[in-house]
């Protein structure tokens, strides 16, 4: 197919929007899962910090601090999930065995009440997103103020984005081959009945048949019409002009009879120069 290919046109113009259209759609796909896993995660850990903050009281003393956290992550060392309750006035920390012995560095979160999201450094060098809030428990003994964190690996969540995303990925790639292939067939069978005009075509000029059949889809019927049109006007014209041959040939024979008697005259007389003229007619007719 030659860039002046109407079928190559067709073909390109649908696989350049199917291309884009899936490819905007994957992105908004992609999108969407993202933020909905960014608000599962936010969820998740804002019920983790519910938790660690029940189990925290002004008499209780950080060592004994055991929030009720099922997931096994939360005990395992470097396990992904992690915990942790600062007293800001003694820097003394209760924290989960999956932090063993690290002490995680969390900015102070805004004066308001309410959790504050940020990230930090994990026991293995990890990226962590972390959700904290700051309590004020009022006791016996005086006022404490603690710095309860919860926090996440990163990874975990970029993980199943990542996995996700390849696996739209392959969905889509199989959708664009399946679309590309119908949009083939489309243009093929689309441009069919002018494959078959040209073959009718053929068997015109070859002799093999007078004008187009009418056979057509209405789109092509137009076209058709126009091609007869002009083949009968063409085979007018032919016809025309064969009579006015015919007419011009019978007003010619008789000044062509005249002529050669004349010559036959002037050879009977022995004026062989005028006689020739005979046979130039001879040659003519």
């Amino acid at each position: 197919m030659t860039p002046r290919s109407l079928r190559l046109r067709l073909l390109l113009g649908a696989g350049a929007w199917v291309t884009l259209a899936l490819v905007a759609a994957g992105f908004a796909i992609v999108l969407i899962f993202t933020t909905r896993m960014e608000r599962d995660r936010y969820e998740d850990l804002l019920a983790s910090l519910d938790r660690v903050l029940t189990a925290v009281s002004a008499e209780t003393a950080l060592p004994e601090v055991a929030p009720a956290l099922n997931d096994p992550r939360y005990g395992a060392p470097a396990g992904g999930l992690y915990w942790q309750v600062l007293d800001v006035a003694s820097g003394e920390t209760a924290r989960s065995r999956s932090l063993w012995d690290t002490v995680l560095t969390i900015a102070p979160p805004p004066p308001a009440s309410t959790p504050a999201l940020g990230t930090t450094i994990g026991p293995a060098g990890q990226l962590l997103d972390t959700l904290t809030q700051d309590v004020a428990l009022a006791g016996d003994g005086g006022a404490r103020r603690l710095r309860v964190s919860v926090a996440e690996d990163a990874a975990i969540r970029g993980r199943d984005i990542r996995d996700f995303a390849i696996d739209i990925a392959v969905a889509l790639a199989a959708l664009a081959a399946s679309l590309i292939l119908a949009g083939w067939l489309t243009v093929h069978l689309g441009l069919k009945p002018l494959l078959a005009v040209r073959r009718e075509l053929e068997d015109v000029t070859g002799g093999r048949a007078a004008k187009l059949s009418e056979t057509y889809p209405l789109e092509v019927v137009p076209l058709v019409n126009e091609v007869n049109a002009l083949l009968s006007a063409h085979e007018r014209s032919i016809a025309s002009a064969r009579s006015r041959a015919d007419d011009l040939a019978h007003g010619l024979k008789t000044p062509l009879a005249v002529l050669s008697a004349t010559a036959a005259r002037f050879s009977g007389t022995g004026d062989t120069e005028n006689a020739g003229v005979r046979e130039i007619l001879g040659e003519e007719m």
